[in-house]
C-alpha cells in the first residue's frame, strides 16, 4: 500500500495499478484480513483516479471510502475531503471550498507538512477557477514557501505550487516572475504532483514565449507538454494544449491550417456534445473555446456565438467566474486576430519599425483581455493617439468599465435585497407567532375561521421566505442517511396528493437526507394539487433515482422558464400563490446534490433527480422491518 502511494505521487501510475490487483489478488487468499486493509486500498485506488486525472472515479472511491466502517485517521481524512473537492471542482461544483481551512487542520504536525503544500496548491487552483485571484495568490505562495523550507527552491515539491502561482502572476501582468518560476519548476513537473501543475507550466511558459514574439519557442513549450500527455494518456492536458496551439495559430493568420488540425482531431464535429450540459466541465471546457474560436475565425459567427453564451451562462450561474470571463472575452480575443493579420499585412508596407510598434501595442490589447478574462476588473490598456488601434484600447477600456460596474451593482443590490429580506423576515416572525396563537383562541364562526387560515398562511409564508434565503446564502447542509424512497413517496403522497396513482417498485433504497426531499416532494405535489387537475400520477425511477409527480392541467406554459423564480407568479390559468414553494423544491434538491426539471407534456411535470451518490443501495426484501 505505501508502494502504491509513492507510485502514484511518482505518476508510475501503471505500476500502481499492477501493484493493487496484487493486493486485491493477496486479499483474496487471506481470509479476514479484507476488514482492515479494504479501507486502504480504497484510500490509494482513489489516490490514483485523482492524480491520474480519472475525477469521477475519484468523487466515487473518496466517498464509498467515508462511507465506510472503519477508524479514520485525521491525515486520511483530510487527504480524501480534499480530494471530493478537487474532483467536484472539476465540474465547476465550489461545495466545501469555503470550509477548507477545517479540513487543513487534518494535517496538523511536523511530519504532515508536506501535506499542506498537496492541499493548499489544490485548493489554491479550485479558488483561482473560481476567480478568487487573490486568495489562490495567497495560498500558492504560502504552499511555495512551505515546500521550499522542506526540501531546499530545487526540488519537486515546490513545483506544485509553484507552476500554479506562474500562471496566475502571468494573467495579472507579473510576466518577469512568472518566467523565473516556470523556467525554476518546469523541468521538475513530472516528478510529482498532479496534472494541473503541469498544464499551468506548459501553457504559461507558451504564452510568455508568444508575448516575447517567438513563436517557435511556443510551439516547442507545447509539443513538449503534448508528449507528456501522450504518455500518460492525460486527455485533459492535450485538450488544454491543443486549444493554446490553435489560438497561436489564429493570432499568427493560420486560420484553415488550424481548421485542418482541429477537423483531424475531431473538433468540428463535436457542436452537440460541447452543448451539452453533462459535458460542461473543465474537461472539455478549452474544446467549447477552441471551436467558437475557429468558427469566429472563419465568420460562421452565429454558431460560435450561441454556443459561447450557452457556456457564459452555465460558468457563471455555478460560479466559475476565470472561465466565464474568458469566454465573455473570446469576441473580443477574435477581433484582435483579424487586426492582428490586418496590422501583419500593413506592417509588411509601411516597414518593420511601425509593424514592430503595432505588434507590441495589439499584444498589450491581447494582455489586458487576458486580464480582464482572468477576473482582474481593474486592468486597463488607456491607450494614446486617435488611430483605430487606440479606438480598439478606449472600447476595451470602455467594456471593462461597463462590465465592472454592472457587477459591483448587482453585487451590491442582491445584498441589499437579502439583507432587507432577512430583517424583513425575522421581524415578522414574532407577532405573526403571536397573532396565530391569539387566533386559535378565536370560535368557530365563519370570521373566526377565515382569520385562523390567513394568520397561519402568513406565518407559513414568512417560514418559506427564511428558508429561501437560508438557500440563498448556502447555509443549508444534508443529513445524509439510508432510507427506503419509496415508502417515503407513498407517505408523502397519501398526506399531499392521495387521489393520486403512484407508480414504484416495492422498495428502493437511496443515501440522501430524508427530511429535505420530504419537503421537495410536498412542495410538488401540493403545486400539483392546488394549480393542476386530476388525474395525478407519481413515478419512481429506481435506475435514473428519480421522481416524478404529474398533473393533467393547463401546464407551465410560458411561466416555465421562470417557474423555480422566488415570487414568481402563474396566470390565473394555474391558481397563482406566493411563488416560492417551487423556488424551495428546487433550492432543496440542490443542496441534496440533485436537480429538479420542469417541462409541459399535457400537463406540468416536475420531476427530482439524485445525484449518482445516492445510488441504489438494495433492495429490501418483503416484511423487512426497514
Amino acid at each position: 500500500l505505501d508502494r502504491i502511494y509513492a507510485l502514484t505521487l511518482s505518476w508510475r501510475f501503471e505500476e500502481a495499478r499492477k501493484v493493487l490487483e496484487e493486493v486485491r489478488r493477496a486479499l483474496t487468499t487471506h481470509e479476514g484480513a479484507g476488514d482492515e486493509i479494504y479501507p486502504q486500498l480504497v484510500h490509494r485506488e482513489g489516490q490514483l483516479a485523482l492524480l491520474s486525472d480519472q475525477h469521477a472515479t475519484a468523487e466515487r472511491l473518496c466517498n464509498e471510502w467515508l462511507e465506510l466502517p472503519h477508524g479514520r485517521s485525521p491525515f486520511e481524512e483530510a487527504v480524501v475531503r480534499t480530494s471530493l473537492i478537487c474532483s467536484r471542482a472539476e465540474r465547476y461544483e465550489f461545495a466545501g471550498l469555503d470550509s477548507s481551512g477545517d479540513i487543513r487542520e487534518g494535517f496538523s504536525g511536523p511530519d504532515l507538512r508536506w501535506a499542506t503544500v498537496w492541499h493548499d496548491s489544490i485548493i489554491g487552483a479550485c479558488h483561482f477557477s473560481r476567480g478568487d485571484i487573490s486568495q489562490a495568490e495567497g495560498m500558492f505562495r504560502q504552499a511555495l514557501d512551505t515546500a521550499t523550507s522542506l526540501g531546499g527552491r530545487f526540488s519537486a515539491t515546490p513545483a506544485m505550487p509553484g507552476l500554479h502561482l506562474a500562471e496566475l502572476l502571468y494573467e495579472k501582468g507579473l510576466t518577469a516572475e512568472a518566467g523565473q518560476l516556470v523556467d525554476d519548476y518546469l523541468p521538475m513537473v513530472a516528478q510529482m504532483g498532479m496534472l494541473g501543475q503541469a498544464a499551468a507550466g506548459y501553457v504559461t511558459r507558451a504564452r510568455l514565449a508568444r508575448l516575447a514574439g517567438d513563436e517557435d519557442a511556443a510551439l516547442r513549450a507545447l509539443d513538449e507538454g503534448s508528449l507528456i500527455a501522450e504518455r500518460r494518456n492525460f486527455t485533459r492536458l492535450h485538450h488544454v494544449l491543443m486549444h493554446e496551439r490553435y489560438m497561436l495559430l489564429l493570432e499568427s493568420g493560420h486560420v484553415e491550417r488550424c481548421f485542418r488540425i482541429a477537423r483531424a482531431d475531431g473538433l468540428m464535429s463535436s457542436l452537440a456534445e460541447l452543448r451539452q450540459s453533462r459535458s460542461m466541465n473543465s474537461l472539455s471546457e478549452p474544446r467549447a473555446l477552441s471551436w467558437a474560436a475557429i468558427n469566429l475565425a472563419r465568420n460562421r459567427v452565429a454558431e460560435a456565438s450561441d454556443l459561447l453564451e450557452h457556456w457564459r451562462k452555465a460558468l457563471m450561474a455555478r460560479g466559475a467566474l476565470k472561465s466565464g470571463m474568458r469566454v465573455t472575452a473570446m469576441s473580443l480575443r477574435a477581433a484582435l486576430i483579424r487586426i492582428t493579420v490586418a496590422a501583419s499585412l500593413l506592417g509588411a508596407l509601411l516597414g518593420v519599425l511601425v509593424a514592430s510598434a503595432l505588434s507590441r501595442r495589439l499584444r498589450r490589447s491581447a494582455q489586458v483581455a487576458r486580464r480582464l478574462a482572468a477576473g482582474d476588473l481593474d486592468a486597463r490598456l488607456r491607450p494614446r493617439g486617435r488611430d483605430e488601434i487606440a479606438a480598439l484600447g478606449r472600447a476595451l477600456d470602455d467594456m471593462a468599465d461597463s462590465l465592472s460596474q454592472t457587477i459591483r451593482e448587482l453585487d451590491e443590490a442582491a445584498e441589499r435585497e437579502r439583507s432587507f429580506s432577512a430583517d424583513v423576515a425575522h421581524e415578522l416572525r414574532t407577532p405573526i407567532t403571536g397573532l396565530v396563537a391569539a387566533a386559535s383562541l378565536l370560535d368557530d364562526s365563519p370570521d373566526a375561521v377565515m382569520v385562523k387560515e390567513r394568520a397561519r398562511a402568513l406565518a407559513h409564508l414568512v417560514e418559506d421566505l427564511l428558508e429561501v434565503l437560508r438557500l440563498d446564502a448556502g447555509a443549508e447542509t444534508p443529513l445524509s442517511q439510508s432510507f427506503d424512497l419509496v415508502r417515503l413517496v407513498r407517505d408523502v403522497a397519501r398526506d399531499r396528493l392521495p387521489e393520486a396513482e403512484v407508480d414504484a417498485p416495492e422498495h428502493l433504497r437511496v443515501q440522501s437526507d430524508p427530511r429535505r426531499l420530504e419537503r421537495v416532494l410536498a412542495n410538488l405535489m401540493d403545486n400539483a394539487r392546488r394549480h393542476g387537475r386530476a388525474p395525478f400520477s407519481v413515478v419512481v425511477d429506481a435506475e435514473g433515482l428519480a421522481v416524478t409527480v404529474r398533473d393533467s392541467g393547463t401546464g407551465f406554459g410560458a411561466f416555465l422558464d421562470r417557474a423555480s423564480d422566488r415570487f414568481a407568479m402563474a396566470s390565473a390559468s394555474r391558481g397563482g400563490g406566493t411563488g416560492l414553494g417551487l423556488a424551495i423544491a428546487e433550492g432543496q434538491a440542490r443542496v441534496l446534490g440533485g436537480e429538479l426539471v420542469l417541462r409541459d407534456d399535457h400537463g406540468a411535470v416536475a420531476t427530482v433527480v439524485l445525484p449518482p451518490s445516492a445510488r441504489v443501495r438494495e433492495r429490501v426484501p418483503a416484511g423487512d422491518p426497514a
